[in-house]
């Protein structure tokens, strides 16, 4: 099968350092202190004191779930027909006649991380928002 991959990206298996750039946030905000440092490195949304935050309707959607759905860890490779529920979502009734294979990922930054590194070579340019 031929691969779209980015010819750096083939072959070879990513490993994460997320957590471990949450903790260098983390050290930083100790030594530099709150003000001067901005953690953008979790993916979780924050008041300006850095307290986690939560959206309302995520969380009327919390109190009502099993216990056992909340503290469960997601599996990695997928929940049954989510991925092709999210096709469907992203796509709607627009969803073009070609080949489309959804893959599970670490979050939104793990998604982000994986498009750039597998499907972008040096000097490309990538469209993004500020």
């Amino acid at each position: 099968m031929k691969t779209r991959a980015a010819i750096h990206a083939r072959g070879k298996v990513y490993a994460g350092k997320l957590f471990g750039t949450g903790m260098a946030a983390k050290q930083a905000v100790a030594q530099y202190g709150r003000k001067n440092v901005i953690d953008v490195s979790m993916g979780v949304i924050t008041d300006n004191n850095g307290t986690l935050i939560c959206l309302p309707t995520v969380e009327e959607q919390f109190r009502v779930m099993p216990i056992e759905e909340i503290i469960s860890y997601s599996p990695v490779g997928e929940l049954p027909g989510f991925l092709e529920a999210a096709v469907k979502h992203t796509f709607g009734e627009s969803r073009p006649d070609a080949y489309i294979r959804p893959i599970a990922s670490a979050g939104g930054a793990g998604a982000i991380s994986n498009v750039i590194w597998n499907y972008s070579n040096v000097g490309d340019t990538i469209l993004t928002h500020d």
